[in-house]
């Protein structure tokens, strides 16, 4: 089974022509992968920990720091940085070094596989009137 995570990915660069950027991806990640390669820093942001169904623990670069709301970070500074989502809950994270300014909005969509369609036929049979006494 895989996770299904959006992430929107707002690029300002603060110098002369001032532009913006706004890229939205979808990403099928297992357990243990990487994902959301970053051009500008040449490596990934986050990596699936575990995933549960309707939340999913992700781990995400230090240089990125959370915008809004609580979060699980350890401690120690070289420690990964870790969060929980919650399916359906997008959650912000900023980078503001150096001349461009990094924002990413990761919703975690949940997982691929977890529940089987229904596949049988069923025959509807119509009602049919019941015989008064």
């Amino acid at each position: 089974m895989v996770s299904i995570f959006e992430v929107e990915t707002i690029v300002t660069r603060w110098d002369p022509p001032f532009d913006k950027t706004n890229t939205t991806q979808v990403f099928n990640v297992k357990k243990g992968e990487l994902f959301d390669m970053e051009e500008h820093m040449k490596e990934d942001t986050f990596m699936l920990r575990e995933e549960n169904g309707d939340t999913a623990i992700v781990e995400y670069d230090r240089k990125f720091i959370p915008k809004k709301g609580i979060y699980t970070a350890n401690t120690d500074s070289i420690a990964p940085q870790t969060m929980r989502l919650h399916q359906g809950k997008p959650v912000e994270f900023s980078f503001m070094w150096g001349n461009i300014g990094i924002t990413k909005k990761i919703t975690y969509q949940g997982m691929n596989g977890e529940r089987k369609p229904d596949t049988e036929k069923r025959e509807e049979v119509p009602e049919q009137p019941v015989d008064e006494l």
